[in-house]
């Protein structure tokens, strides 16, 4: 937890030879395009769950919904994970690179210390909830996020780090500020009820 927001991070998830073939397998694909579909057979994935399941006891019980490796990816789209799926418990992502600048996410319900704020962002977000919207393609809210990253919650990416926060928590909403130099690569992992 970080003040009150439910975002957990552990870094240096993987030992250093098990981040190492991570790498291997996944960096020549960087900078290409995402990868959807069937991953949970991959091989770089399986160490990758394993310690996901050790360091954060409440998705062991969790069936994925879907994987995705995604490079750089969209970014630039305030949105919230729970995508109309009830059964979404949590979000995860493992960051395999980690940006010279940029790519931090921002989850404006929370100030930089973790606690609950209100702006127009929160504002904005509510309505969109409230009439069954989750993305908000407003260049004007993601103006104000990028002008106050510094006051809100933001989390930096750091290469063999993951994070992970409860999908159907209503101030989940998160933006993934651009990449502005380097790389973002990271797997991101849906969690839901098992049923």
């Amino acid at each position: 937890m970080i003040g009150e927001a439910p975002l957990q991070r552990v870094e240096d998830l993987l030992s250093a030879d098990a981040f190492a073939e991570v790498l291997r397998i996944t960096r020549p694909r960087r900078g290409k395009h995402d990868v959807y579909g069937n991953l949970q057979e991959k091989p770089f994935l399986r160490p990758i769950l394993t310690a996901v399941r050790e360091a954060f006891p409440e998705v062991s019980d969790k069936r994925m919904q879907q994987v995705l490796l995604r490079f750089e990816g969209r970014t630039g789209l305030l949105h919230h994970d729970q995508n109309h799926r009830p059964d979404r418990t949590h979000s995860l992502l493992y960051y395999v690179d980690q940006p010279e600048r940029g790519g931090e996410v921002v989850f404006p319900f929370f100030d930089a210390s973790g606690l609950p704020t209100e702006n127009p962002v929160t504002r904005a977000c509510r309505v969109l909830s409230a009439r069954d919207k989750l993305y908000a393609e407003d260049p004007a809210l993601e103006a104000w996020i990028v002008a106050h990253r510094d006051t809100l919650l933001t989390v930096t990416p750091r290469a063999n780090s993951v994070l992970l926060f409860p999908s159907a928590h209503e101030p989940m909403w998160h933006y993934v500020c651009p990449v502005e130099a380097g790389h973002r690569s990271c797997v991101v992992i849906f969690f839901h009820k098992k049923g």
